[in-house]
Order: structure tokens, then C-alpha cells, then sequence
């Protein structure tokens, strides 16, 4: 049975969005949010998760219940997944280095085709997602959100030493036109280069910044889009960003809610960065407890765990991935790779 319902995962994250069902208005459920849920009713026992994940659950909920006159049925649902995710690590059993370097290759290929195939996206507004012109949008659909998990799938190809996947993926990583994930790579580096003093991080490095270069200068930009140095999304975010403080000093204490931000963020599920959605949501009370699980994890995690995470903390600072399923699940996998035969409790 295990062995069906990690490879039922396995199987359903490279999906990403392609398949996914409205059960209620603008609340859906993908093929990979009932794996999870399968894995977790299965094998998620309470004897072994840590205090940090009740207090972390205790608080979102007070923030929820002391805001209740806002909840909606969105705010819920959002709550319910967050939890269902991060039970996810204490669910899984031993994992193989094998479901990452699948997951890697298995986005790979399904962006590269999606982007050969359908270059222009602008047909898919009228079912809710952003108009995007030959940006690499892998199986979620969005360059920000795919930037980031080919950022991780580098990192962690870097570190088994595959090194032709790795580069590979790094050049199509260029595609997806997200500085936001080419800052979260050029971090990375300079963190694993500094965590484990490998030459070859250098060059890597250089090699990145090389081909950023070239590809500046002999790509065409025919799109808004495709303007690396486009200034419409820098002002959206600062825009963002002065709207999640505002609401954050209007509720200090315990926020809004978690996830009641679309009441008062304008239909916007949550702002551009995941730290400043936790603080707007959940308060000082709640970004404290959260920040300490943050820090509990990257103590209790192997190198390239913290290697990763520190990338994916510099990239949520632009994008919400911090909160995005299909990141917490490799999160998941890659905690219980290095981790399986000591368990550890929480990454809360």
C-alpha cells in the first residue's frame, strides 16, 4: 500500500495544474492534493509530530476563530491544505533520491513541451490564469512559481553530482523570464559554495551569469513579458507589499485571518511575499511562531536542505511559495530522504 500511494504521488506532482476540478467557487482540488490526502489518512499519526506543529495550527486557528465573521469557505479550504501539506512530512516513510531526479526531468520535459506547443497563453484568461507570450510555464502554468521549483530541482541535481541535467535545466530556467527565481539560483550557489566549498559552484555560477548575459542580448523581447528589465511587475509588487503592511498595521496582534487576505487584498489570494502574508494573517503572534518554526527546520535539516530552503526563503520574498503545495511536498520528500531513519518531529 505505501509503495502504491508514494508512487500515485510521484505520479501526480508533475501534473501541476493541467488537471484540476472546482468543487466549490474558487476553491479546487488537483490529482496531487488526493494523493496527499490518501498518504496522510493512511499514515499521519499524532504520537509522532512535535509540540511546534500544534502551536503553529493553534495559532492560524485562533487567527481564524477571533476573525470569524470574515471566514469564507476559501479562507478554510486554504487553511485545510496548508495543514494537510505540512502533515506530509511526518506522513511519508523513507523516500528515494529517485522521486526528486524524476520530478526534475518530468517538469523539464512537460515546460519544454507547453512551451513549444502553446508559446501564447492569452487564450487561458478566461479560465483565471495570467496571459503569459513564450515564457517557459511549466505544468502550474505561471513562469514565477516554475522558476522556483527548477530552481530546486538544480540544486538538488547539482548535489547528486547529475551534472547534465542540472545544467540543462538551468538553461531553461532562462526561459521562464522570472528574476525572482534567477536571484533564488544565483543565492543558492553562493550558499552550497559556501556550505561545502566545491569549485565547480563557482563555475556554475559564472556559467549562469554567462548565459544571462547572452541571453539578454540575442533573445528577441517581443512581449512585456519577455523585458527583464520591465518595470509593471516591480511597481505590482511594491504596490503589494504597501497594501499587506497596511493591512497588517490595521491587525497587529493576530492579522486578519488565515487565509482571509482576498476579503481586504481585493479578490488577491495573497501578497508577493509569503513572510509579509504570514505577518498580514496571522499578526505579530502568529509570524513569531511561524518565523521559530522556520528556524527549528533549517536547524534540524541536512545540507541540502538548508541550501534549498534558504534559495526558496529569498525567492518567497517575491513570489508566495512558501505556501505553494507542490514546493511542500518536494520539501517533504527531501526532508524524509535525509532524515527517514532518525525522524525528526516538525518542520514547525
Amino acid at each position: 500500500m505505501s509503495y502504491i500511494l508514494i508512487s500515485l504521488m510521484a505520479l501526480t506532482w508533475p501534473l501541476g495544474n493541467l488537471i484540476r476540478w472546482e468543487i466549490f467557487r474558487n476553491v479546487f482540488i488537483t490529482p496531487l492534493d488526493v494523493a496527499v490526502l490518501l498518504i496522510t489518512l493512511r499514515y499521519f499519526r499524532l504520537s509522532s509530530v512535535d509540540r511546534r506543529l500544534f502551536m503553529l495550527f493553534a495559532v492560524f486557528l485562533l487567527s481564524l476563530l477571533i476573525n470569524y465573521q470574515r471566514v469564507t469557505l476559501f479562507s478554510v479550504a486554504y487553511f485545510a491544505r496548508f495543514f494537510l501539506y505540512l502533515s506530509l512530512f511526518w506522513s511519508l516513510g523513507v523516500c528515494s533520491k529517485k522521486i526528486l531526479t524524476f520530478w526534475s526531468l518530468a517538469a523539464t520535459a512537460i515546460g519544454l513541451i507547453l512551451f513549444v506547443l502553446f508559446p501564447d497563453t492569452r487564450i487561458m484568461l478566461y479560465a483565471g490564469w495570467d496571459e503569459h507570450y513564450y515564457r517557459l510555464i511549466g505544468p502550474w502554468l505561471d513562469p514565477n512559481f516554475t522558476g522556483g521549483i527548477l530552481v530546486l530541482a538544480i540544486l538538488f541535481l547539482f548535489s547528486i553530482k547529475n551534472w547534465v541535467s542540472a545544467l540543462f535545466i538551468m538553461c531553461l530556467l532562462l526561459l521562464t523570464f522570472s528574476r525572482s527565481s534567477y536571484l533564488s539560483l544565483l543565492a543558492g550557489l553562493f550558499v552550497f559554495f559556501d556550505f561545502t566549498k566545491w569549485k565547480k559552484t563557482i563555475l556554475l555560477f559564472v556559467l549562469f551569469v554567462l548565459l544571462f548575459v547572452l541571453f539578454v542580448v540575442l533573445f528577441p523581447n517581443t512581449a512585456e513579458g519577455q523585458n527583464l528589465f520591465r518595470t509593471a511587475s516591480i511597481q505590482g509588487r511594491l504596490d503589494s507589499y504597501q497594501q499587506g503592511l497596511f493591512i497588517f498595521l490595521q491587525n497587529p496582534v493576530l492579522g486578519i485571518g488565515f487565509n482571509n487576505y482576498p476579503r481586504f487584498g481585493g479578490h488577491v489570494a495573497a501578497p508577493d511575499s509569503s513572510l509579509l502574508f504570514v505577518l498580514a494573517t496571522t499578526g505579530v503572534v502568529g509570524f513569531s511562531v511561524f518565523l521559530y518554526s522556520l528556524i527549528t527546520l533549517y536547524r534540524r535539516s541536512s545540507l541540502i536542505f538548508r541550501i534549498s530552503f534558504i534559495s526558496l526563503i529569498l525567492h518567497s520574498l517575491f513570489v508566495n511559495s512558501l505556501f505553494y503545495p507542490p514546493i511542500l511536498v518536494w520539501f517533504s520528500v527531501l526532508y524524509n530522504i535525509e532524515n527517514a531513519n532518525n525522524r525528526r518531529s516538525s518542520p514547525s
